[in-house]
């Protein structure tokens, strides 16, 4: 039998070692955000989805505008834990305001939701682009209804949406997107 302090020390040993095993992988996000303005007015409210212009290039980021029209940008880690910031890269930008707090739930503002879509977008290609227009425009809320935006629905779409964004590691990353009709 091993002396006492050796079975302590090892019992610690793999305690740390299965306490290490349930860590959120760890993100080199760079803090970002910005100001959404729809005719020069803030938006309060509204769902800001960055996704990557190719699937290769990172992981979808999100934020929603308070009352001021400015958004925080978080990555997710995986479950429910995201990291402040997005990865360096490009995005595309879609911005989506419904007056139903439950149908913006279905605009993938969840970790689940982005994650499982990013994963469609790396499995099946150009067509998951399809699912990422579902959840950018939160069709699936309630009994099936299409969700309609309060903003312009072409910011809505990943597809036509003319919102870019260039996330730069060591810039300040602050996006200014002035919506029009």
């Amino acid at each position: 039998m091993y002396p006492r302090p050796c079975r302590v020390a090892s019992g610690v040993v793999l305690l740390l070692g299965l306490v290490g095993c349930n860590k959120a992988p760890v993100l080199k996000t760079v803090a970002a955000g910005g100001i959404v303005t729809h005719q020069g007015q803030p938006v309060e409210g509204a769902s800001v989805s960055f996704y990557p212009v190719t699937a290769e290039s990172g992981r979808s980021a999100f934020g929603v505008t308070g009352s001021d029209g400015r958004f925080t940008l978080q990555t997710p880690v995986g479950g429910s834990t995201n990291s402040k910031g997005a990865l360096a890269g490009d995005y595309k930008v879609t911005v989506v305001k419904s007056s139903d707090p439950v149908a913006m739930q279905g605009t993938a503002t969840t970790d689940e939701e982005r994650q499982k879509l990013m994963q469609e977008m790396k499995e099946k290609g150009a067509a998951a682009t399809d699912a990422m227009k579902e959840g950018a425009q939160g069709m699936q809320a309630g009994q099936g209804s299409e969700v309609k935006s309060q903003l312009p629905q072409k910011y809505a779409d990943v597809k036509i949406t003319d919102l870019k964004a260039t996330v730069v590691a060591g810039d300040k990353n602050d996006f200014p997107f002035d919506l029009s009709d």
